[in-house]
């Protein structure tokens, strides 16, 4: 989930994302209510890597959830606290660590005590957030690279290469021809690279066009908008 916000049915969840700075200890997500029922959810925290380009998520308790399991009544927000304790590796690892806060609206018949039946379909929410804490000292690195791989007939993939000490987030990708006409666009987020992981997007391109015109590509990357030349593929590219 990209942007300031997300929500579905009365669940809000804002921030969409977390970043812990070296010396943060508390960060707060709030939930909103915006229907006309009371919501129950429940939040656990998931150690988040990348193996072979695939997301793994292993529950983790580096990070402590306040409170876990919560009711919001319609028209009320509920503060949750996030907490990196002093223990918790980043302190001394060369670079950030990341996880997934897993925020599940639960369903009546889940509810600890509840007596109400169930009645009709019950739809279950799920919002999965980035949660990013940076490490003290992150260790100097080549930067990441980034191309624009050509198959078979009109298919294309984005590739990543990520062995910098933070995580880059991908998203808004254009093909642009040599008069900045929008040859091919993916819109909002496309995915996250962790640090020292590698990922891969396959891209289904239709125009007929794309292989012979276009000549530039443009994406953007942790928020700041890069433009680069289909001919010097791949690129690299450092935070800054």
């Amino acid at each position: 989930m990209a942007g300031s916000g997300a929500s579905a049915s009365g669940l809000s969840v804002v921030p969409t994302q977390l970043d812990f700075a070296a010396d943060d200890s508390v960060q707060a997500l709030h939930l909103r209510n915006t229907g006309n029922t009371i919501i129950n959810a429940q939040l656990r925290v998931f150690s988040w890597s990348q193996n072979n380009g695939e997301d793994s998520l292993v529950p983790s308790t580096d990070l402590i959830v306040s409170p876990p399991i919560m009711r919001v009544v319609p028209g009320q927000q509920q503060l949750v606290r996030v907490v990196h304790t002093a223990s918790t590796p980043p302190r001394t690892s060369p670079h950030e660590l990341s996880y997934r806060l897993i925020v599940d609206e639960l369903p009546p018949a889940e509810i600890a005590g509840s007596s109400a039946p169930r009645s009709g379909l019950n739809f279950v929410l799920r919002y999965s957030i980035p949660v990013f804490v940076a490490a003290a000292t992150p260790v100097v690195s080549a930067p990441a690279t980034l191309a624009l791989e050509s198959g078979t007939a009109d298919t294309y993939a984005l590739s990543v290469l990520n062995p910098t000490p933070r995580h880059l987030q991908l998203a808004d990708l254009r093909l642009l021809d040599k008069n900045d006409r929008e040859i091919f666009g993916k819109p909002g987020l496309i995915g996250y690279v962790l640090p020292g992981s590698n990922r891969s997007w396959p891209l289904a391109i239709q125009s007929k066009e794309a292989p012979t015109s276009a000549v530039e590509v443009q994406v953007r990357i942790n928020g700041k908008i890069v433009r680069n030349l289909l001919s010097e593929m791949p690129m690299e590219w450092s935070a800054p």
